[in-house]
């Protein structure tokens, strides 16, 4: 019933986008919202790895300038995010253990966004709808979230657009990239790039035809189509 009702609000977005006007909604602190089972018992080797990757970004004598944390989930025993049951609990309390320790960090000061991007990424997405065999969702590559927070991001926006249809079941597009306002991997991993100070078409990096459509600023490979591709993706992610 539970997982239902949130496949169903999910196709409300845009009227609850207009409900709360764009502003950024609080949280209550008693962690309502999640299951906390043995919180405070389990091993939680996300945080510890979060919480190390904020030590060596603000080492003071040689800080990392790059730190990568695999977020395989709270606890042991099953209890990531790989599943394709409705263990909505699991994976929500998963993504929020991730979420809290960031905001406690960045409330110390031990994490300053005014110079380190927080990127959140995933290997794949899941499907808009109930796989058919189980209440949970199957692999998705077709369309999915990734997001950075903090560093040379100015602005608060959202790229790229998948396409409604039936949550219930598999049919037309319904989950697909929209093609009139897509982005792909190879997009976001440019600006990541650019933003950690690296061309993202020198030699062995990715190509001019590497990047959406709308990214690009002239055709081939050449120096000054490049240039001027960076610079859009400049304007498109971070301003």
């Amino acid at each position: 019933m539970t997982y239902n009702a949130s496949l169903n609000t999910a196709l409300n977005s845009e009227s609850l986008v207009t409900l709360l006007e764009g502003a950024i909604q609080g949280v209550d602190l008693d962690r309502h919202c999640v299951t906390l089972n043995n919180f405070g018992s389990s091993r939680n080797s996300t945080a510890a790895g979060i919480r190390s990757a904020a030590k060596l970004l603000n080492h003071p004598l040689a800080p990392a300038q790059y730190a990568c944390v695999i977020d395989n989930g709270f606890g042991s025993g099953g209890d990531g995010y790989d599943t394709h049951a409705s263990h909505t609990a699991r994976t929500s309390r998963n993504l929020w253990n991730t979420l809290a320790v960031l905001r406690q960090l960045i409330d110390d000061d031990e994490l300053n966004l005014d110079n380190t991007l927080v990127v959140l990424n995933t290997e794949f997405g899941r499907t808009p709808y109930r796989g058919e065999d189980n209440n949970g969702r199957d692999h998705w590559p077709q369309g999915y979230v990734n997001v950075m927070i903090g560093g040379p991001i100015r602005s608060r926006k959202i790229l790229g657009h998948i396409q409604d249809g039936d949550f219930v079941s598999e049919g037309g597009n319904n989950g697909f990239a929209d093609p009139n306002n897509v982005y792909n991997a190879s997009d976001g991993r440019a600006a990541i790039m650019l933003a950690a100070g690296i061309n993202p078409f020198e030699n062995g990096l990715f190509g001019g035809g590497d990047v959406s459509g709308p990214l690009r600023q002239g055709e081939g490979n050449n120096l000054s189509a490049n240039d001027n591709t960076s610079k859009r993706i400049v304007e498109t992610f971070f301003m």
